[in-house]
C-alpha cells in the first residue's frame, strides 16, 4: 500500500519545522509527502526546503509553491489532486503527531477494506498554555474500529481533518462533487458517511493545536454565521444527493440525508424571519438537531 502524506502551508514558520520532524519520524514512512505553500509571506516555504534537503529528502518529499494565493480550501483539493498514494494522511502545518499514527492507521485500512476513510481521536491543546482545550470532539465508540452512522445530524464533521486517512479513490469526487465554499473535512466526512464506510479508531495520535488564526469555522450564535453554517450544510447534503448513484449511497443513508436536507431548510429561513412561531415548530425536528442545544443556539441567533 503507497501511502502520501498532503499538507497545506500559510504563513506557518512559528510551527512547520516541529510539525515536519514527527512526520519524519513516523515508525511507518510515506512513500510521498506532498506540501504546497499558498503564497507565504514569511518563511514557511525557505524552512521547508530547508528541511528536505537537510535530511536529503528530495526524492520523496515534494514542495510546490503557488504562483497566486488560493485560499486554504481549494488549496486543498489542488494538493490532494497531486498526490498517487493509495491511502492518503491529511496534515495541518502545525500540530503534531504520535510516531506510529501512520502505521496504525494505515494497518486498520490493510486490513478492512470497507474502510474508505479512518479518523483517529486527537487531544486539543492551548497553543500558549499546552493544556487541553475544551472542543466538541464526541465519542464516536470505545472499540478498536467503529463504523460512523449517520446520526443526529449529516453534514458537520465531528473530527479535523488532521485525523484523516481516506482511501486514494475518493480523490475522484473532487472534480465531481466538491464545490469551492466546501472545507475539505466536510467534504471527505460526508462522502464517506453517506456510503456508510466511514469508521472511527479511537485511539489518540494527533495533538491538534488551537491557536489565534487557526482556520476552524466559526460557530458563533449571531445570525449571520448560523445561516453561513446551515447553508453550507444544506448545499452539501444536497450535492451528495445528487450524486447518489455515484456514491452507491444506501437507501436507509438516502432517507436520513433527505430529512437532514429539511431540517437545515427550516432552520435557515426560522433564522431568517427570526420567526418565534416557526422556530418554537422546529423542536418537533429536535432528533434531527446535532445537539439539544443547538435549537437554543438557533433561536439566539435569530434574536442578534
Amino acid at each position: 500500500m503507497k501511502i502520501s502524506v498532503v499538507m497545506c502551508t500559510y504563513n506557518g514558520e512559528k510551527y512547520i519545522e516541529e510539525q515536519l520532524r514527527t512526520i519524519l519520524k513516523q515508525s511507518r514512512k510515506p512513500e510521498e509527502v506532498i506540501l504546497c505553500d499558498d503564497c507565504s509571506t514569511d518563511k514557511t516555504a525557505e524552512i521547508i526546503r530547508s528541511f528536505i534537503r537537510t535530511y536529503g529528502l528530495e526524492n520523496d518529499w515534494h514542495l510546490y509553491e503557488n504562483p497566486e494565493n488560493m485560499g486554504w480550501k481549494r488549496n486543498f483539493m489542488e494538493t490532494l489532486r497531486r498526490s498517487t498514494g493509495d491511502l492518503i494522511f491529511l496534515a495541518d502545518q502545525d500540530d503534531l503527531w504520535h510516531p506510529r499514527k501512520i502505521e496504525r492507521m494505515s494497518k486498520v485500512c490493510e486490513q478492512h477494506p470497507e474502510v474508505s476513510l479512518l479518523v483517529c481521536d486527537c487531544y486539543p491543546f492551548d497553543d500558549v498554555t499546552g493544556e487541553r482545550k475544551k472542543w466538541f470532539l464526541p465519542q464516536l465508540g470505545k472499540q478498536d474500529l467503529m463504523q460512523i452512522p449517520i446520526g443526529r445530524s449529516f453534514a458537520e464533521s465531528l473530527r479535523p481533518g488532521c485525523t484523516y486517512a481516506l482511501r486514494g479513490g475518493m480523490r475522484e469526487y473532487i472534480d465531481e462533487l466538491w464545490e469551492e465554499d466546501c472545507p475539505h473535512d466536510l467534504f471527505f466526512w460526508c462522502a464517506a458517511l453517506a456510503q456508510g464506510s466511514l469508521y472511527s479508531y479511537p485511539k489518540v495520535l494527533v495533538k491538534w493545536r488551537r491557536a489565534e488564526g487557526n482556520a476552524t469555522p466559526r460557530n458563533d450564535k449571531n445570525r449571520e454565521c448560523r445561516m453561513e453554517v446551515l447553508e453550507r450544510q444544506y448545499r452539501v447534503t444536497k450535492q451528495m444527493l445528487a450524486y447518489k448513484e455515484t456514491l452507491q449511497i444506501p437507501e436507509k443513508n438516502r432517507i436520513k440525508m433527505e430529512q437532514a436536507l429539511q431540517v437545515y431548510r427550516k432552520r435557515k429561513d426560522a433564522i431568517e424571519r427570526g420567526s418565534l412561531p416557526e422556530l418554537l415548530a422546529l423542536l418537533r425536528y429536535l432528533p434531527l438537531y446535532p445537539r439539544k442545544r443547538s435549537w437554543i443556539g438557533d433561536v439566539i441567533a435569530a434574536t442578534k
